[in-house]
């Protein structure tokens, strides 16, 4: 999913698109500080395509077994590149 860099989405649009639910998104932003979408002045949750892509890489490392609570450490570890 491609779109321009000022465009952001509401929690329902981001839960659509990568299928995670809205309350599992909140308890990763929450719970788990794995995503911080902006807020707008009302406290509404509008995310980037970044946001997008980090929510992709984490069902990523989740499809691979790995525990939630142990995600936000390699989203932010260099990735070894396949050759």
């Amino acid at each position: 999913m491609s779109m321009p860099p000022s465009v952001m989405l509401p929690i329902r649009e981001v839960s659509r698109v990568t299928g995670v639910n809205a309350v599992t998104l909140r308890a990763w932003e929450r719970r788990y500080g794995l995503i911080t979408p902006h807020r707008t002045g009302k406290g509404h949750r509008l995310y980037t395509e970044e946001n997008v892509q980090q929510i992709q890489d984490i069902l990523t490392w989740l499809g691979r077994g790995v525990a939630v609570g142990q995600v936000k450490e390699l989203l932010h570890a260099p990735q070894p590149v396949d050759e």
